[in-house]
């Protein structure tokens, strides 16, 4: 199944899915164990393979405004840096939620869709509503 995603869209993934980021010369694809595969959409370039995180089939991409690549996740959010999937926020005593969307209202200002409410995050403040 392959996905176009336009603008700052997230997608749902799953094991032999793939997705066409609209706007960025990018398609990503993943393979039947989950890992995912990030190609060059013009060449089909291998830009990098990188096994995501052991969590729900449920799992959702997100790629910022910067370029940064997410992943929603029953244990909450990973961002793809240098190769590695990060836990974020790194902010001290928060609590991870299952998040289930994401939406940029501007760069550097994303809206977090979570169990029982939204979160705002901007830089490291986060505003629960």
């Amino acid at each position: 199944m392959v996905h176009e995603a336009v603008g700052t869209t997230s997608i749902a993934v799953s094991r032999g899915t793939a997705a066409v980021v609209a706007g960025e010369r990018v398609v990503l694809l993943t393979d039947r164990d989950g890992a995912l595969w990030q190609l060059e959409r013009d060449s089909g370039a291998l830009i990098g393979a990188y096994p995501m995180p052991r969590t729900s089939e449920d799992r959702k991409l997100f790629m910022t405004s910067s370029g940064e690549l997410w992943l929603a996740a029953v244990d909450g959010v990973h961002a793809l840096v240098q190769g590695i999937w990060e836990k974020r926020p790194v902010t001290p005593g928060y609590e991870r939620r299952t998040v289930s969307a994401f939406l940029e209202e501007s760069p550097g200002v994303i809206y977090v869709g979570v169990r029982d409410g939204i979160e705002r995050w901007q830089g490291e403040e986060i505003t629960y509503f």
